[in-house]
């Protein structure tokens, strides 16, 4: 019998809260500027002020997010050149864990990376064709 019982995942909602507000900055969803308030975000997360509060203060210190008031903030509008520097950090930093997580994957594991990929490549292939289909079309109109 082994001695280890495996690693256990300890996520806490301050730490969702925290990656779904930075992903929506990454996405667009929350702009460069907008002005936010927790009650507000609370309310789109639906969840207690504490994890949101906890959740901004990160980003405040990241300076993903600024305050501009008692309880209003807003999303940092950095320059684009600033903006193009952390997405290019972020991915080589995405490369390095996925390099690292994968030399401690099993073989079950990287079979499904694996399996993943090529349906993430086939589903690429068929956007692909769909939109030069829809470009064709767009080109044949009078």
């Amino acid at each position: 019998m082994s001695n280890s019982l495996g690693p256990m995942e300890t996520v806490s909602l301050a730490d969702r809260a925290y990656q779904r507000l930075r992903d929506a900055v990454r996405e667009g969803t929350l702009r460069p500027g907008e002005t936010i308030t927790e009650r507000d975000l609370t309310a789109r997360l639906g969840v207690s002020p504490t994890p949101v509060c906890e959740a901004l203060r990160q980003l405040v210190h990241e300076k993903v997010v600024e305050r501009v008031g008692a309880r209003a903030l807003r999303i940092a509008d950095h320059p684009p050149a600033a903006r193009s520097e952390v997405v290019e950090a972020e991915v080589r930093l995405s490369a390095l864990m996925a390099r690292l997580a994968a030399r401690n994957a099993t073989g079950a594991q990287l079979v499904e990376l694996v399996e993943l990929l090529d349906r993430a490549d086939g589903l690429v292939a068929k956007l692909e064709r769909e939109l030069a289909g829809r470009s064709r079309r767009r080109q044949s109109r009078p």
